[in-house]
């Protein structure tokens, strides 16, 4: 099982994207740097715990 780690973490950006079209107050859950990749704030993973 050959996963790519780049277009896991280009999906997932995407993804956030959708969701923050149609949920503006989610719009920071993650945030997608063409330079650095994938960048993903410590308030978002907070919020994603205690929603789960």
């Amino acid at each position: 099982m050959n996963l790519n780690p780049t277009a896991i973490l280009k999906n997932l950006g995407s993804i956030c994207r959708a969701i923050s079209l149609i949920e503006p107050q989610h719009i920071v859950c993650i945030q997608v740097n063409d330079v650095v990749g994938l960048s993903i704030s410590a308030k978002s993973i907070r919020r994603f715990r205690l929603l789960s």
